[in-house]
């Protein structure tokens, strides 16, 4: 009798505990569904922006590579549209063992510089273009020397990148072609020298003795480059002219 009693009792506990236990299966089982829900749903989201951001930054590069291509084919340059470079062939050669551009090539870089520069500062050029690198080169014939060598070559190309770069900032000219205070400024900005010595030598001596401007782009993760003070002054170069 009292063993059916207590059967009963523990049977209608049961009965009152087993909806509850019941509801909160049931409530974990909805939490587990909403959080798969939202984290599939971060998921393709991140993976939109991500395929977005890419075909953003492969737009902007194929219009760059246009235009590059385009200014490139209007004034006799090569452009390379893989490594983004140009080779300003005849304007930019040197007679050997030197770092000097005749006035005729100066003269003729400052009259097609303005529209390179301005293909830089516009908004897309702004912000995709990190920077630009004046790439000096040497040819093998002086390494070559004892006393000269690879060290004496990478110095004589990071010396004639140094001049291109005089050239353009030049401010005692006055008859001749002068860059505006709004392209000096991109330049001082944007530019960065560079020496290679012999590496990248071309087909001759002569070729192999050049300037290339190469223009890097903006990685993903990049940052962009501190803004320079107005005040930095341009300085002078100390040079003597060629012929």
């Amino acid at each position: 009798m009292f063993g059916s009693r207590g059967a009963r009792r523990r049977r209608s506990q049961d009965e009152g505990e087993r909806p509850f236990w019941i509801s909160f299966a049931d409530l974990m089982s909805a939490l587990m569904v909403l959080f798969l829900v939202v984290m599939a749903s971060t998921i393709v989201r991140l993976t939109n922006e991500q395929s977005a951001e890419k075909d953003k930054k492969q737009q902007a590069r194929d219009t760059l590579k246009k235009r590059f291509a385009s200014l490139a084919q209007r004034n006799e340059l090569e452009f390379d549209t893989t490594t983004f470079r140009f080779n300003l062939r005849q304007l930019a050669t040197f007679s050997d063992t030197t770092a000097v551009l005749s006035r005729t090539q100066a003269d003729a870089l400052r009259s097609i510089m303005p529209e390179f520069l301005d293909s830089l500062g516009d908004s897309l050029a702004s912000r995709e273009v990190v920077r630009v690198d004046i790439e000096g080169y040497a040819s093998l014939k002086g390494a070559e020397n004892e006393n000269f060598g690879y060290l004496g070559n990478l110095n004589l190309s990071l010396r004639r990148a140094e001049g291109f770069l005089c050239e353009l900032l030049d401010s005692t000219l006055t008859e001749r072609p002068v860059l505006s205070n709004k392209h000096k400024r991109l330049i001082r900005q944007k530019f960065f020298v560079g020496g290679f010595s012999f590496n990248d030598a071309q087909q001759t001596d002569s070729l192999s003795r050049r300037i290339a401007l190469r223009i890097i782009l903006r990685q993903p993760s990049a940052d962009s480059l501190p803004p320079i003070p107005d005040n930095v002054a341009y300085g002078q170069c100390k040079r003597k002219q060629s012929s």
